[in-house]
């Protein structure tokens, strides 16, 4: 992983992001639909930073290309004094955005290749769009979600990690 982890850093892009996701979902502890970003936000609503940055923390690396929780830790860093931590954060924020952006063309036949499903809000919202209607197409080859902006813009994310990760927790 760190090889992979360390070429994401210097060249965050569509390749080195889907490298590096293809090896965390992987993973026997990858949890698609694990909780600890709903934790993270929780604690961090009630400005209980150092337990964010320790829970952020204990959630790697299956939360590492998730760009909401290094939002989160952005924000837990910087009120604790940390800028150093806050920068680096930030910079994770921006290359997990931008591998992801560069993942897929947001078409059916390239869908943006998820992490967790927090990543289609964060991408839709980085690209200034608002979500009207959420729809998951689980009767294809490769199940999407489809996700239908304010603007008229459909984007699809590829969700087959969601159900490996399910089937890997039920065997």
């Amino acid at each position: 992983m760190a090889d992979l982890f360390a070429e994401f850093l210097e060249t965050p892009n569509g390749t080195t992001f889907t490298a590096l996701r293809e090896w965390l979902i992987q993973q026997p502890e990858y949890d698609y639909a694990s909780l600890d970003l709903d934790e993270v936000a929780a604690l961090t609503q009630d400005e209980n930073f150092g337990a964010v940055i320790d829970q952020g923390d204990d959630a790697m690396p299956n939360w590492v290309l998730s760009p909401s929780m290094h939002q989160y830790l952005a924000e837990a860093a910087r009120s604790q004094g940390d800028e150093d931590r806050a920068k680096v954060e930030e910079y994770l924020i921006k290359a997990c955005l931008a591998g992801l952006s560069q993942s897929g063309d947001g078409s059916a036949e390239k869908p943006y290749l998820l992490t967790h499903p927090a990543d289609e809000y964060d991408l839709v919202e980085s690209l200034g769009k608002v979500v009207t209607e959420h729809t998951t197409l689980v009767d294809l080859a490769s199940p999407l979600s489809r996700v239908t902006c304010e603007d008229g813009t459909i984007l699809h994310f590829d969700v087959s990690a969601g159900l490996q990760s399910a089937n890997q927790a039920n065997s």
